[in-house]
């Protein structure tokens, strides 16, 4: 399968699944998977922290009672709670993989970037394609506006799947 993607500052990026993706180091469109947020820790900042406490609209204390701490070995650094192997922001029941502070996350998560050097995207295609089924953009998006603009570069609807027959 072959697909152009056109990046929000419009780039073209073109995918080709027989070569593996986008390149090796090159951005790809983020699959909202939530694997990043069970792999991995971000360190915060003092100003991170700020922000959270301010988004959450709750006190700096309660913010460090329910979901931060400090770092055991490095000064001025903290991390986030982890809830189930995950970080405590990451899910709710309707939405699995969706970031609970997306809005207002720390400059960490807000800097990463899914490419197909990092093993956690590598993963998620992987599970994607071994069920053999991609999500919908309506499945993949918070909002009926961000699934219609991805999917309006796809040349789909928002309710289409993407879909590919995939040779085991």
């Amino acid at each position: 399968m072959n697909v152009t993607l056109q990046t929000a500052d419009g780039v073209h990026r073109r995918y080709n699944s027989h070569l593996g993706g986008f390149g090796e180091k090159e951005a790809m469109p983020c699959l909202r998977c939530g694997l990043c947020c069970t792999q991995s820790q971000p360190q915060l900042e003092k100003e991170d922290v700020n922000t959270i406490t301010k988004g959450l609209g709750i006190s700096r204390r309660a913010v460090f009672e329910k979901y931060i701490y400090r770092h055991p070995q490095k000064a001025g650094v903290y991390l986030l709670r982890r809830v189930r192997e995950a970080c405590v922001f990451l899910g709710n029941r309707r939405r699995p993989t969706r970031c609970a502070i997306h809005i207002f996350k720390p400059l960490a998560c807000r800097e990463w970037t899914a490419t197909l050097a990092r093993a956690e995207c590598r993963e998620a295609l992987a599970l994607r394609w071994g069920q053999r089924r991609l999500l919908s953009p309506a499945e993949m998006f918070d909002s009926p506006e961000e699934a219609d603009h991805f999917a309006s570069i796809l040349g789909l609807s928002s309710t289409q799947t993407i879909q590919e027959d995939i040779d085991p």
